[in-house]
């Protein structure tokens, strides 16, 4: 029953893009950012970090922030979702300290063979930090997975919209439950087993259904995740 809604399976399509999208954006930029600021050649680091920080103390509020969005001609596009959550201040600061960790006898040697920043980054860095990669990934995931404040605030088309906001209507309308309603009877009349269907066995069925893919991905992810949060939470 939950997976012949359309508009259903229409938002997990695009919960899953977007959270695809969202973890390879939002991971491999933040890790960039991370590492060109524990660099001491980069002029200006010490600034750059005081505004990143600034931001996690203070906030524009969403009229703002929605004009800023408006005015860079992201709103009601797939893009509203991917390039503001590209970079996470905390998420950053944890990587920064993996990063110092680092030898620094690695990059030297590196530069001393000719590798350039991006080289080293690519193939020195990152693949030294899986653990911490994947605590970030996770995080980013289940933050793209879960948000509800993105696609009802900045979107309004229907196709953009994603699984939270689905979630929401099934929970708290009146309309939600008289169409689930509708289409109990309708199931009814088609020879569909209905035993034991009620608006709330498929309202929570939907919700069960909505976080299957977190909790699948998780075992993999969980000897890194424990990793990288021992990490961060020691070097940070």
């Amino acid at each position: 029953m939950v997976f012949q809604d359309v508009a259903l399976f229409n938002s997990f399509r695009m919960s899953f893009l977007r959270t695809s999208v969202g973890v390879v954006t939002g991971v491999f930029f933040t890790a960039m950012v991370s590492y060109a600021l524990t660099r001491d050649t980069l002029r200006f680091r010490r600034i750059y970090s005081i505004i990143a920080l600034l931001t996690m103390y203070f906030s524009g509020g969403v009229i703002p922030t929605f004009l800023v969005y408006r005015s860079l001609m992201i709103t009601n596009t797939f893009w509203v979702f991917i390039l503001p959550g590209m970079l996470n201040v905390f998420h950053m600061l944890l990587i920064m300290a993996f990063f110092r960790e680092l030898p620094d006898s690695l990059f030297e040697s590196a530069r001393i063979d000719g590798a350039g920043e991006f080289k080293i980054f690519a193939a020195i860095a990152l693949p030294l930090s899986k653990p911490v990669l994947a605590t970030i990934g996770l995080f980013v995931g289940v933050y793209h997975w879960n948000d509800w404040f993105m696609p009802a605030y900045f979107t309004v088309s229907e196709h953009l919209t994603t699984m939270p906001v689905i979630l929401m209507r099934l929970i708290s309308s009146a309309e939600a439950q008289h169409r689930l309603a509708e289409v109990l009877a309708q199931l009814g009349g088609v020879r569909v087993s209905t035993q034991g269907l009620t608006v709330t066995s498929i309202r929570y069925a939907t919700m069960v259904v909505s976080i299957i893919p977190i909790m699948l991905v998780y075992p993999f992810l969980q000897r890194f995740f424990e990793k990288g949060i021992m990490i961060g939470a020691i070097k940070a």
